[in-house]
């Protein structure tokens, strides 16, 4: 069950399918073009997290690093941070935010990347955002999302 949900979230943000008005469109900058995103469910850790995954258009130095931040629904200021290193030549790359702390329903959220040569990140390389709205419906949201992936422990 978990599982599926999971994969109901992710369709719909990506689609649009439940939305009034259309999902933001995939952007594309100098080293990459959004390929997917939205947001996803892990029932049996009670998270929910943004996950994306972007083309790459340009060659990227080896040990280049990209920082992910994602925007944070509980304080806009301090974003969620996931870093990925990349390696060789990869046609595309993907990252998971942590653990949202909680999410509003009909809302559209912003991530950013950071690409920097190498870990010092002292030489910028590029920047990459992209919108993802996270919208269900409204006894969806009360009934299992409110329950299910931000429980008060």
């Amino acid at each position: 069950m978990n599982r599926v949900l999971a994969a109901v979230v992710v369709l719909f943000a990506l689609t649009g399918s439940l939305l009034a008005s259309s999902p933001p469109k995939p952007t594309t900058s100098k080293y990459f073009h959004s390929a997917g995103g939205g947001f996803f469910g892990d029932g049996e850790k009670h998270g929910l997290f943004y996950g994306v995954t972007l083309e790459v258009r340009s060659p990227i130095p080896d040990g280049a690093v990209a920082d992910f931040l994602f925007e944070n629904p509980s304080n806009p200021k301090e974003p969620l941070l996931a870093t990925v290193v990349i390696t060789g030549s990869p046609r595309t790359i993907s990252a998971r935010s942590p653990a949202l702390p909680t999410i509003e329903n009909n809302k559209i959220y912003t991530f950013r990347v950071i690409l920097y040569r190498d870990e010092t990140r002292k030489e910028k390389l590029g920047e990459h955002s992209q919108k993802l709205q996270f919208s269900v419906p409204e006894k969806m949201f009360e009934t299992t999302f409110k329950t299910q992936f931000f429980q008060q422990h």
